[in-house]
């Protein structure tokens, strides 16, 4: 259980990192963006930080 833990803080501070440190006007900035946010997301979900999830 920790390692899920530790693998779903890792997904979501590099999703957050690539989502938030692209350059603007960048070739493919939205689509960093979306994948960084999206990677946040199932990172967050994956070591169950949302409330709705119970052990």
């Amino acid at each position: 259980m920790k390692a899920r833990k530790t693998i779903g803080a890792v997904m979501a501070i590099i999703g957050l990192f690539a989502a938030v440190s692209v350059v603007d006007g960048s070739q493919h900035e939205m689509l960093v963006r979306f994948g960084g946010a999206a990677m946040f997301a199932f990172g967050a979900w994956l070591g169950k930080w949302f409330e709705l999830q119970k052990d």
